[in-house]
């Protein structure tokens, strides 16, 4: 898990992505049934929907709006993009620590 959260920390320094994470603590939400991404292409957006078994490429403008809305209601959830007075891999070594403490108990 250590490698993933080394991976994702990376990736988020990148200017062009947007990571948020929802902890534990906030409780079931809209996105525990698997991943979303909504993708702006230049003249509309498209979403992807993963799930366990495979997943699937939105492209109808309707189906699109209301994953976004979805996109935006998880993100209500998720923890502070960088809590005050804090590095993000400060924030990162805590995220895992805490995970790794809930994997064993």
């Amino acid at each position: 898990m250590k490698g993933q959260l080394e991976h994702l920390l990376v990736m988020s320094e990148l200017p062009h992505v947007s990571l948020r994470v929802v902890p534990f603590s906030s409780g079931a939400h809209m996105g525990a049934d698997g991943s979303l991404q909504i993708i702006g292409l230049e003249d509309r957006d498209i979403a992807y929907s993963g799930a366990q078994n495979g997943g699937r490429l939105i492209e109808s403008p309707g189906e699109v709006r209301e994953l976004s809305v979805m996109f935006d209601r998880i993100g209500v959830k998720a923890a502070p993009r960088k809590p005050r007075g804090r590095s993000s891999r400060r924030t990162w070594r805590d995220w895992h620590d805490r995970a790794v403490a809930q994997e064993f108990f």
